[in-house]
């Protein structure tokens, strides 16, 4: 989610930082105080202004879903006058232990199923 919403963050790079360091080969994984502030922060961002926007009722709306082995989440995304997509809200939750051992399809449809469900799309296709 933060990869696909970073253009709407200011200053990401810096941000995110001490968590990115965590993912090179030669670090060591160690969560501590720097890890916790950054990761903070970055939800902070995410639910501000600058990436949300206010749910309009005659902007096409999208739902973007994925999952990932323990959990799957879903923005719902509106189209701005200027054609770039908006995040209007987010969810997430972790998958039972039944469900990550379905394969990965599995996991990308049960993701698209329940964020349609949690974000209130009707059959008719309209929310």
């Amino acid at each position: 989610m933060v990869n696909h919403l970073g253009k709407f963050v200011p200053d990401l790079a810096s941000t995110n930082e001490p968590l990115r360091q965590l993912l090179h080969k030669e670090s060591a994984w160690n969560w501590g105080g720097y890890q916790e502030k950054a990761f903070q922060r970055v939800k902070e961002l995410l639910q501000s202004p600058t990436v949300l926007a206010h749910y309009n009722l005659h902007r096409p709306t999208v739902i973007a879903a994925d999952a990932s082995p323990r959990g799957i989440g879903a923005g719902l995304l509106q189209i701005q006058k200027d054609g770039h997509r908006q995040p209007i809200c987010f969810a997430s939750r972790s998958l039972s232990e039944t469900e990550q051992r379905n394969a990965v399809i599995e996991k990308e449809a049960l993701a698209t199923t329940w964020s349609c469900q949690v974000s209130g799309v009707q059959r008719s296709g309209r929310s």
